[in-house]
């Protein structure tokens, strides 16, 4: 009996643990983790979502916010990365997108590598690929 309670509380030690070590970054007030595996916050005007996004990515980078590149006229105002530490293994993303009457905004931590996220259909017909191209 000793042996299964001692593996059940193994178990339980590294669940919690993987979602404590999926969950470790900062974001703004307001977001919520998802099933997905990353950190989402819903926005009814584009203007808060755009600034929510922008709050989120001055939590992680170096850099000037207002180096960030706002696509005003297109369903994914914004899409942007930050490298996580020196060893730059690790990229975070950010990006505003048009959801059905409102702005998600999506903070998600991947792996420093080629990845593709998804496909949009802007207003004029054009297909945008956003994806992360490793640095």
């Amino acid at each position: 009996m000793k042996t299964i309670n001692k593996i059940s509380l193994t178990l339980l030690f590294l669940v919690f643990t993987t979602i404590l070590n999926a969950q470790n970054y900062d974001v703004p007030e307001g977001f919520k983790w998802t099933d997905k595996d990353e950190y989402l916050y819903i926005s009814q005007d584009k203007e808060h979502a755009i600034q929510k996004c922008m709050q989120a990515f001055s939590m992680h980078s170096s850099l000037d916010i207002e180096t960030i590149k706002v696509y005003e006229n297109s369903k994914v105002p914004i899409f942007w990365y930050s490298l996580v530490g020196n060893k730059r293994k690790i990229a975070m993303i950010f990006y505003c997108i048009k959801y059905r009457d409102g702005y998600d905004v999506v903070i998600k931590k991947i792996e420093n590598k080629d990845t593709y996220f998804f496909s949009v259909e802007e207003n004029n017909g054009e297909v945008i690929d956003l994806f992360y191209a490793k640095q």
